[in-house]
Formats: C-alpha cells, structure tokens, sequence
C-alpha cells in the first residue's frame, strides 16, 4: 500500500475526474446551466442522532428544506472530491508529509 493513499485513489481517477471537471467548469456555462443544490435543516440539537422529535426527524439528513433551491457555493474540487471519495482533510496531511520527506531528503544531500 502506498505512504499516500488519498494521492493514489486521485491518481487512479485523474482521467474521469479531469473530464467531469471539465464539463462542470466549461460546458455548463456554455450551456445556460448551474448546479443548485437543496439545503438541509441543520439538527437543533448535538446529540439527538436520529431520535425523533415531535413525531418527526430532525436530523440534517433526514430533512431536507422543501421548495427551496440555491446555487451550490461549493468549488468544482470539493463536489468532485466528494463524488470520488477523496477526504481533502488527508489529502492535505499527505502533502505535508511529502514536503517533510523531501525536505528532509534535500537536507541530507546538502550535508553530505
């Protein structure tokens, strides 16, 4: 297994990924088209997980705003990470790693 799994799940999808950004960042535009998306009602509280109240979910999942559309204010990179099961958070840790390697390595060189 790799030192970077999230940079080889991105490498794996690079072609696909690259296509639907494409066509998200370029042909919807050209096309009149913009991706809504439907807001959830956020949980009043933090730890009720699915528990009912007043006889009906309130969890951010379960319930969706009705009637109520908006444009999404995601980036084409968080809705394709998203899409691809990329976790951004680790995709950043990684990057960090690979800079500490190769400062690393860059150090040992100017050393030696």
């Amino acid at each position: 297994m790799s030192d970077y799994p999230e940079h080889e799940k991105l490498h794996q999808i690079a072609d696909e990924s690259q296509t639907i950004g494409s066509f998200i960042d370029f042909g919807l535009p050209q096309m009149g088209l913009v991706i809504f998306e439907q807001p959830y009602r956020q949980c009043p509280c933090w730890s009720c997980g699915r528990e009912r109240k007043n006889g009906k979910w309130h969890a951010k999942h379960d319930e969706p705003t009705e009637g109520r559309w908006y444009p999404t204010r995601r980036s084409i990179q968080t809705i394709l990470a998203e899409y691809f099961d990329i976790d951004q958070k680790k995709m950043d840790a990684e990057k960090k790693q690979m800079l500490s390697t190769l400062r690393e390595a860059n150090t040992r060189e100017g050393d030696g």
